[in-house]
């Protein structure tokens, strides 16, 4: 679609839905893996590419799926080497599954002892009604016991779930949008009814998913 703004791609992986295993918390493992911005990391290889200026993660949760969004503000060069990109994060997410038993069990612990640190040292709410506001909400997703924590700390570690939902972030599972300021609208084949938005919907090319 055409974007008058910095010109992203954003990737969405639908994982199973995952809301009633909170105890563990999967999602915040999924967000390390890809939200880590140390060395090594997807981030610092594609800046350094000069691919993208900047990285963004949502992970949306409900009873019917999980949706993980990777969304990349893209360069000019990043724009013209989509491919390239894509290429690196596909082959920095077969290194993520490939992780064994052992790696995951090992980060996940330590992410488990974070959890208890951040929820044990968090700071007092800047505003009660929002603090309030959040519990009710709590109230429809976690039992009467874990409202207070249910959504930070991870109580017990299900490493074969992680496994599992790692597994998932393939070529094989993805749809991408492309927001460009390139692209011509004469070149769409849908229309957005409701924003009025003309896009263009077709098969991802397969230069896209290679690893």
């Amino acid at each position: 679609m055409k974007s008058d703004s910095v010109p992203q791609l954003w990737m969405m992986f639908a994982l199973p839905p995952i809301l009633k295993d909170y105890k563990s918390q999967p999602a915040s493992l999924l967000e390390y893996q890809l939200g880590y911005a140390g060395p090594k990391s997807l981030k610092s290889s594609l800046k350094a590419q000069g691919l993208i200026s900047e990285i963004g993660l949502q992970v949306d949760q409900s009873s019917a799926a999980t949706l993980v969004f990777v969304m990349f503000d893209l360069t000019l060069d990043g724009e013209k080497k989509l491919d390239t990109l894509t290429s690196t994060v596909f082959s920095y997410l077969q290194k993520v599954r490939a992780q064994t038993d052992g790696d995951v069990k090992h980060l996940y612990k330590t992410m488990q002892q974070m959890s208890q640190v951040t929820f044990e040292y968090q700071e007092a709410p800047d505003s009660v009604m929002d603090l309030v506001t959040a519990l009710a909400g709590n109230m429809m997703s976690y039992a009467p016991s874990d409202v207070l924590s249910g959504d930070t700390v991870i109580d017990t570690m299900d490493s074969q779930l992680a496994r599992q939902l790692l597994g998932m972030l393939s070529p094989d599972n993805v749809n991408l949008a492309l927001a460009s300021k390139g692209f011509e609208e004469k070149g769409s084949n849908r229309l957005n009814p409701y924003y009025g938005v003309h896009y263009a919907e077709k098969a991802i090319p397969q230069s896209w998913r290679k690893c």
